[in-house]
Formats: structure tokens, sequence, C-alpha cells
């Protein structure tokens, strides 16, 4: 009975990255549907390489080595072209690149875990190993997200503070890029809170400490009442629009503290607008909207 020949790992690994690996990040560079790159002998031929190179017998069995190598190919094709690519731009500009290259790496790890799922089902769980999917993530996490993350935030909060100002932005692309901080949290929300939720939370208050301010000084009490209702609305449908729903509760309660409980005494007492006035002149809508407004706060001493 014959026996294939045993596949040497460096030409096993230069036939997996010689019909696989630059099509693909050629394919990827130039904008191409990969599907339509390889053919299916090269299909056929890569994972029967990948499938041979596992099941070999010791030493000859190369799952390792190929779950090591396939980790170095990702992260040698982020480090060479995604993330000078995004280094090189700011702004939303960056934005739009940064998920521009997350979606190729997407892409890339899509096609790992399939010409690799020989690996992926056996070895990664015998050897205790990360999924390719997650080593994926890891990679563009390492290699992309941890340089640029700073530039990233400011781009995101410079964008969130142009909306609240009342200029158009580009919602999608924000869902787009909080996506990428949910993704790199892995399951954990980490990544999201630390790098994006706390320093929005941050900003959100400093942004409403200003504006209410402003407010008691040049506005009535129904007037002040309406604002914080439009404010607070504004940003429950900012959150549904393009944050991460982990955020909204604080986000109100941030709101709520900054515009209603910081000048709740001021208001509540305004010289011919605050609350005896609006009892005295039977002002049913404002008096609503001040009990909508302030039933949810947990503590509210001046309409205990």
């Amino acid at each position: 009975m014959s026996h294939q020949p045993s596949i040497q790992l460096e030409e096993g690994w230069a036939l997996i990255v010689e019909k696989g690996f630059k099509p693909l990040e050629a394919c990827l560079d130039g904008g191409k549907e990969y599907r339509s790159t390889f053919k299916a002998g090269d299909w056929v031929n890569i994972y029967t390489t990948v499938y041979g190179m596992c099941t070999q017998r010791h030493p000859q069995s190369y799952a390792e080595e190929l779950y090591h190598r396939v980790g170095l190919a990702m992260s040698s094709y982020l480090v060479r072209t995604a993330l000078p690519a995004v280094q090189n731009l700011h702004g939303q500009f960056m934005l739009e690149e940064l998920y521009k290259r997350w979606q190729n790496h997407y892409v890339m790890v899509r096609w790992v875990k399939k010409i690799f799922d020989y690996l992926d089902r056996f070895h990664v769980k015998r050897a205790e190993k990360l999924p390719l999917q997650a080593l994926g993530t890891s990679c563009f996490l390492k290699e992309v997200f941890q340089q640029v993350k700073k530039d990233v935030r400011v781009a995101v909060l410079e964008m969130i503070q142009k909306e609240r100002e009342g200029f158009y932005v580009d919602r999608c692309l924000l869902r787009n890029v909080v996506f990428i901080y949910v993704e790199m949290s892995g399951g954990e929300l980490d990544v999201y809170v630390e790098e994006l939720e706390k320093p929005l939370l941050e900003a959100t208050a400093q942004f409403y400490s200003v504006q209410a301010a402003k407010w008691t000084e040049s506005c009535s009490f129904p007037e002040f009442l309406a604002k914080a209702e439009q404010s607070i609305e504004s940003e429950v449908a900012r959150r549904v629009a393009y944050l991460h729903a982990h955020t909204e509760e604080l986000l109100l309660r941030t709101c709520e503290t900054e515009i209603l409980v910081a000048h709740e005494m001021t208001m509540l007492e305004k010289e011919n607008s605050g609350l005896v006035a609006l009892l005295e002149q039977n002002k049913r809508d404002d008096l609503s909207r001040l009990y909508r407004l302030y039933s949810n706060i947990t503590v509210v001493d001046g309409l205990q």
C-alpha cells in the first residue's frame, strides 16, 4: 500500500503563502471580492496541504507551527498595510480608514478560518489555544488598535461634540467604529468601557456643565426644563444610533446630574418663573415636564 510523502514545514508553508496569503492580500489591497480570486483547485490544494501538515505523524505534525505562523501572517499584513494607512490620516478620514482596514482584516480572518478549519476544530481545543477568530481579533488589537487608540478616541469625541453643537455627523461611521471597540473587548466590554465610554462620559459632563450654567442665566425655569428635556432625549437617540446599550444608563445619569441636580435649587427658586410661580399660574404642561424630569432622579432634595 502506497503512502503519500510527508509535507515538510517550509515546503507546505511556502505553498500556503504563495497560493493563499499573497493572492488574498493583493485582493484586499485592490478592493476585490476574494472568492473570485481563488479557483476551486487552489482552495482544495491549500486545504489539503493544511490538513496533511496537521495530521502527519509526529514529529512531522506541524499543527502548532502552523498556528503560530498564521498569527504571524495576519500580524505582518496589519503592520505592513493597515497600520500605516490609518496613521497617515486624521479625524473622520482616519476613522473611515480604520473601519475599512477592520473589514479587510475580517475578510482575512474568515478565509483563515475556512482554510485552517482542521486546525481550528482540533488543535486549538487540544492545545487550549485561542480560536482563530479570537486570534485574529487579538492581532488587530495589538498591531493596529493599540497603536492608534488615542487618536481614534479624539476623533470620535470630536464628532460627538460637533453633533451636540448642531452639526451633521456620519452616525453610520460612528456606529461602525464603536463596533470595533466592542469587538476589541472580546465580549467583556473592557476596551469599550476604558477607551471610549469613560472619556465620553467625562466629555458629556463637561459639555452639559457649561451649557446648563448658561441656561440658568438666560432662561426662565420652563425654558430651562424644555432645554433639559430636549438634551436628554437627544442623548438617548445618540445612544441608540451608535453607542453600546451599556452606556445608556450612565449617559442619562450624567446629563441629569449636570443639568438638573446641579442647578436644582437655583431654578426652583428662580424669581417670577420658579416652582411657586408655576403653581400659582397653574402651568400644567411645565409642571408635568418638571415631574417627568425629576421623578427618575434618585435623590432630589429640593422636591422631597
